[in-house]
C-alpha cells in the first residue's frame, strides 16, 4: 500500500508541475495576444496616417502644379 501511496504522490506531483507549466504557457501566449493587438492597432493609424500623407501630398502637387503652370504662362 505504501508502494501505490509513493506512485499516487508522484503522479500528483507531476500532474501538478504540468498544471503549473501550462498555466505558464497561457500567461506567455495572453502576454503575445496581447502585444499583437498593439501591432494590430499600430498598423491601422499608420494605414490612417499614410492615407493622409498621401491626401496631403496630391495637394501639394496640384498647387505646384498650378504654380509652374502660372510660371510657364508668364514666361511666354
Amino acid at each position: 500500500m505504501a508502494a501505490l501511496n509513493s506512485v499516487y504522490e508522484m503522479e500528483l506531483k507531476d500532474a501538478d508541475n504540468h498544471v503549473k507549466n501550462m498555466n505558464k504557457f497561457y500567461e506567455s501566449l495572453t502576454g503575445a495576444m496581447q502585444g499583437l493587438t498593439k501591432v494590430g492597432d499600430h498598423t491601422t493609424k499608420f494605414t490612417t496616417e499614410m492615407g493622409k500623407l498621401s491626401d496631403n501630398l496630391a495637394s501639394l502637387n496640384k498647387v505646384y502644379g498650378g504654380m509652374l503652370t502660372a510660371m510657364k504662362g508668364g514666361q511666354n
